[in-house]
C-alpha cells in the first residue's frame, strides 16, 4: 500500500493500529523481499552503452567519468484553490505544493 497508493507512514499507522517502528520494519522486509523475487527484471546497462547513450553536453563536460546523472529538481507552485489539484501536487518530502 506504501508504493502502490503513496500513503504516509503515519496513515499506515492509524489504518492497521500499529507503530510507526512496525510499518517501517514491514515496508524494510517487503522491499528486501521483492529485490530478491524481482532482482532479474533490474538490469542495468553496460558502462560502454550509458556512455553512447549519454548526452553529448554531458560527454563534452564530464567526459567517461559519470554514466548516471541523478535529477532531483523541484518547482515550488503556488497551493491550488482545489482540494483534489492540492492533493495531487503536495510533497510529504518538502512539506509544500
Amino acid at each position: 500500500m506504501r508504493l502502490r497508493l503513496n500513503l504516509s507512514v503515519k496513515d499506515l499507522t492509524y489504518r492497521f493500529d500499529i507503530s510507526s517502528t512496525s510499518v517501517l520494519r514491514i515496508f524494510k522486509q517487503w522491499i528486501d523481499i521483492m529485490y530478491y523475487k524481482l532482482d532479474f527484471l533490474i538490469r542495468w546497462p553496460e558502462r560502454e552503452q550509458l556512455i553512447l547513450t549519454m548526452p553529448m553536453e554531458f560527454r563534452k563536460a564530464f567526459g567517461t567519468k559519470v554514466v548516471c546523472v541523478i535529477d532531483c529538481f523541484e518547482v515550488f507552485i503556488e497551493k491550488p484553490s482545489s482540494l483534489d489539484a492540492r492533493c495531487k501536487t503536495y510533497s510529504q518530502y518538502k512539506s509544500h505544493n
